[in-house]
């Protein structure tokens, strides 16, 4: 009985994703696989302590003797590793294919539905609020002192605009290269000389482009953070929020949290769920960015994070183990619960102690 209590201590395989994923996030490729096999030295000091807890208080006595014929070794065949493998493999797929498949379309409906939701303000008008600004002030700084309504009725300063965005753009793709910013700098360098008259014109025009992209994206950004906030899934996380915000967690990785009690890799798939909603796929950039850019992830969050999963709940296929193996509901809801308050008072002395140390 203790062995099926502490087993769901030791990390499993999938629990990997969620640590490659918060180690790549947060940790310098010094230290990533420091902070990962420091999760896994916690699982077995946890299994051993809680292993010798239970013998004392839950289970004292002499323990029964247990004897197993152990079958002679050999080196494994070629046909034993194959056939392992498939066997695995499929295995995992049926699993990716039923489990995990359906709890990220789940998640996915969380985080969508329902399709309206009140909005602080009226994200449509100010948008165009926006947009009739910037046409205004490239009307008055640009168009009107040249004497035209659109930039058509000038192709030259339309190609030097172009010239100019094109160069911008590179520049920004070799930033750190030295070579090749300065040969962009130079052929920027000859469109000013080419162009005394327009160049400045063409620069003020891409500030004022960048400025609209910028108020438009984080309009979008605004919007689509409320309607993820009003969904079924931020009502969800809402809720264990309050429970959770002293591990360092807010309500977006309770949903995840709550997901990956099905499977613990399903954590990876919800997080890339919650954080791609209303974010254009070209531009989201990986999942590890994104979560590396938010302003409630760090390193001593993610840490936490990789302890909280690895000792929370054990998933439904452990639970299942649990209770066929036991023949008990009682032994069931007990591996739930004193995991899960395990998992948290744990990641609450990391996180507050981590917090006073100033990490």
């Amino acid at each position: 009985m203790v062995t099926i209590l502490v087993a769901p201590l030791m990390s499993c395989s999938a629990r990997l994703p969620v640590y490659t994923l918060l180690t790549a996030a947060f940790f310098s490729e010094s230290i990533a696989g420091t902070v990962m096999f420091s999760v896994y030295l916690i699982g077995i000091v946890l299994a051993i302590a809680m292993a010798m807890t239970f013998r004392k208080w839950l289970f004292p006595g002499d323990s029964d003797t247990f004897i197993m014929e152990m079958p002679s070794y050999h080196l494994p065949t070629g046909r034993s590793i194959v056939t392992h493998m498939w066997e695995r493999s499929m295995l995992y797929l049926k699993k990716a294919g039923t489990l995990i498949l359906a709890a990220s379309i789940l998640v996915w409906f969380m985080t969508n539905y329902p399709s309206e939701v009140p909005y602080s303000k009226d994200f449509d008008q100010a948008r165009e609020e926006i947009t009739e600004l910037y046409n205004v002030q490239v009307a008055n700084e640009i168009l009107t002192p040249m004497g035209i309504a659109s930039l058509e009725e000038n192709s030259a300063l339309a190609a030097v605009i172009e010239q100019t965005r094109t160069i911008e753009s590179q520049l920004a793709e070799v930033e750190g290269q030295s070579a090749q910013v300065a040969e962009l700098e130079l052929q920027q360098a000859g469109i000013e000389q080419t162009y005394p008259e327009l160049y400045p014109a063409a620069v003020r025009y891409l500030e004022l482009e960048s400025t609209l992209d910028g108020d438009l994206g984080q309009l979008e950004k605004e919007q689509a953070g409320e309607k993820l906030a009003g969904s079924y899934a931020g009502r969800l996380g809402k809720v264990v929020e309050p429970a959770i915000q002293p591990l360092g967690f807010d309500w977006k990785i309770g949903v995840g949290l709550i997901s990956a009690m099905a499977a613990k890799e399903v954590l990876v798939s919800t997080l890339g769920t919650i954080y791609s909603v209303g974010g254009d796929e070209e531009e989201s950039g990986a999942l590890q960015e994104i979560l590396a850019a938010d302003p409630v992830l760090s390193p001593l969050v993610a840490f936490s994070l990789m302890v909280f999963t690895l000792i929370y709940s054990p998933c439904l296929a452990a639970l299942a183990v649990v209770r066929r193996e036991t023949n008990s509901w009682k032994w069931t809801s007990f591996s739930f619960v004193y995991s899960t308050v395990l998992a948290w008072i744990v990641c609450f002395a990391i996180y507050q102690v981590g917090t006073i140390l100033g990490f």
